[in-house]
């Protein structure tokens, strides 16, 4: 049977309900311990444990009463500050412009669940280990941060009007913008002429002018 041609507003008036689809049960998870991982474990396993393991042991000095982990809800699970606020977690091993995306769709979907209505969350926060892809590793002589730290929150960081913010953790260390940028400072101080130094010295302790 050939279907009667119609126009496209007819179609795009159309009354469209995608199929269901089977999920598998959702599951929430407080961590009372680090996470362990099979030998076998392939990189992103590894590193989604490494971050929670890193949440887990440094609640007390990040601010965190409890870490949940998440299964089959999209985003990776969520923290719950001391000051009440919860945050969806996400965890990406490489950071680009289409992991970005990954983490946006995946978290908006995450806000349809019953988890996040019954639990809301208060922003998003997105770990990382490597810039990679997408140009997201490089760094002009211009700038002081790679080009990673500047399209996310030039793009990325509004997530359906919740804030999202990126976190690198390497090999036990935590970065995020505002650290980045100061160790860029002091890395570049640290490369500084003698000569140029001491003129950064003196400019720093010129007194402002008053208007």
């Amino acid at each position: 049977m050939q279907l009667k041609p119609t126009t496209i507003a007819d179609l795009i008036c159309l009354d469209i309900k995608p199929e269901e689809k089977k999920r598998r049960k959702e599951k929430v998870r407080t961590l009372s311990s680090r996470l362990d991982f099979p030998e076998n474990a392939k990189p992103a396993r590894k590193y989604e444990c490494e971050v929670f393991s890193f949440l887990f042991d440094n609640k007390d000095s990040l601010g965190i009463q409890q870490v949940f982990k998440f299964e089959n809800l999209r985003v990776d699970g969520a923290v719950l500050l001391v000051d009440g606020r919860r945050l969806a977690v996400e965890i990406k091993l490489r950071m680009n412009w289409k992991k970005a995306l990954e983490a946006g769709y995946e978290f908006r979907r995450f806000l349809l669940s019953k988890e996040a209505q019954q639990n809301p969350v208060n922003g998003v926060i997105v770990f990382f280990e490597k810039f990679e892809g997408a140009g997201w590793q490089g760094q002009p002589k211009c700038r002081l941060l790679e080009n990673g730290w500047n399209e996310w929150y030039r793009s990325h960081s509004d997530m359906n009007g919740y804030r999202a913010d990126l976190f690198r953790l390497s090999q036990g260390t935590l970065e995020h913008y505002g650290m980045a940028m100061a160790n860029s400072l002091i890395v570049n101080v640290e490369q500084m002429s003698d000569e140029e130094k001491t003129k950064l010295a003196a400019a720093l302790k010129a007194p402002t002018e008053k208007p």
